[in-house]
């Protein structure tokens, strides 16, 4: 019984010890640590620029008159402002991390962790989005756990389609086009 106890722990402690190789090794490397503050940085640039942003656009949405051709935005003042406005900045941060990702990339500099940073913002933006606008709880969901899982996959490099990175101009405009060829 003492030889099964001390063989699982050994086990156990080769295992934490191979995490701990590849924790060092490959992930708390100077150039994935550097990256942090890199996109906490565009973060806060991205606050910052988008705080007037969203208060012209909340004044804006007051300003719509009746009967303009924009009058769905009329009827739904309070839901626009509430739900959509507060989508401005992590839209831009997102923005700004893709084209950190391309000038990296293109300049040969380490850039995953801005890669990871992309994919788990944009599927909490998709998330978010979701929640506003499908009238359904349960398929909101699925949009949620299909976004988390394309997030995953992506940022396990498992997902195939290089594209939706979006990590150069070309392949972001192919995404924004409507996938037009």
């Amino acid at each position: 019984m003492e030889i099964e106890a001390l063989s699982v722990w050994q086990n156990v402690m080769t295992y934490f010890e191979q995490l701990e190789r590849h924790l060092l090794d490959e992930i708390l490397v100077f150039a994935n640590l550097i990256q942090i503050p890199a996109v906490i940085l565009t973060g806060v640039v991205a606050w910052l620029v988008c705080r007037p942003i969203r208060g012209w656009a909340v004044a804006w949405i007051r300003r719509v008159p009746e009967g303009h051709h924009l009058d769905w935005i009329v009827h739904h003042r309070s839901w626009v402002t509430d739900r959509l406005v507060p989508l401005i900045t992590p839209t831009a941060w997102i923005i700004g991390l893709w084209i950190s990702v391309a000038v990296a990339e293109r300049a040969g500099w380490p850039h995953l962790v801005t890669r990871t940073a992309v994919s788990l913002l944009l599927a909490w933006l998709v998330i978010r989005l979701a929640a506003a606008l499908v009238p359904y709880a349960a398929l909101a969901r699925l949009i949620a756990v299909l976004a988390w899982v394309v997030a995953a996959l992506n940022i396990m490099h498992l997902l195939g389609l290089r594209r939706w990175t979006c990590s150069t101009a070309s392949q972001w405009w192919w995404v924004v086009s409507g996938c037009r060829s």
